[in-house]
């Protein structure tokens, strides 16, 4: 449905801020702003972490789309996130409501499970195999599941897959 890029500092534990980029294919609109992620409670253990997010983002949606010819207006979005891991296994969800005046408005929700085939020492390069469900009700594909490779050494994490309608 979409390709992102997300670009963010964190000055705290709390909270980070940076750039969200994002086109949006069935429409062909993009989205450019800022988002603030605010970390709303974390809970640690001696072999597990979970973590509360907020997740809100303020920019301009663009579109030449249709009968939106040059059409700039603004753009907001906010979610929660909501995650579980251990140093094997991995949970999370996440939603978002999206709104612009006229170009696009949605709910987005998914969820995701991993697998993480060896665990690795602090600093080294970790994997892990995830399946990702993503579900958008007024979209023409309504589940969109995805399984994906994501791979993390120190601060930077990327991730990789080929959805069911064959995006990568």
């Amino acid at each position: 449905n979409t390709h992102s890029f997300h670009l963010h500092y964190s000055p705290s534990i709390t909270y980070s801020l940076g750039y969200r980029g994002e086109y949006w294919r069935e429409k062909e609109w993009q989205f450019h702003g800022i988002q603030l992620n605010y970390l709303v409670k974390r809970f640690n253990t001696n072999k597990s972490q979970s973590n509360f997010y907020l997740k809100n983002g303020l920019g301009f949606a663009f579109s030449d789309f249709g009968n939106h010819e040059a059409k700039a207006e603004s753009n907001i979005f906010s979610g929660i996130s909501l995650d579980w891991e251990n140093r094997q296994y991995f949970t999370s969800y996440e939603n978002k409501f999206n709104y612009n005046n006229s170009i696009d408005k949605f709910f987005l929700q998914k969820a995701r499970i991993g697998y993480a085939p060896y665990t690795g020492e602090y600093g080294d390069l970790h994997t892990w195999i995830m399946f990702q469900v993503q579900h958008m009700p007024n979209k023409k594909n309504t589940f969109v599941y995805t399984p994906m490779l994501r791979m993390f050494k120190g601060d930077y994490l990327a991730e990789v897959g080929l959805s069911d309608t064959r995006d990568f």
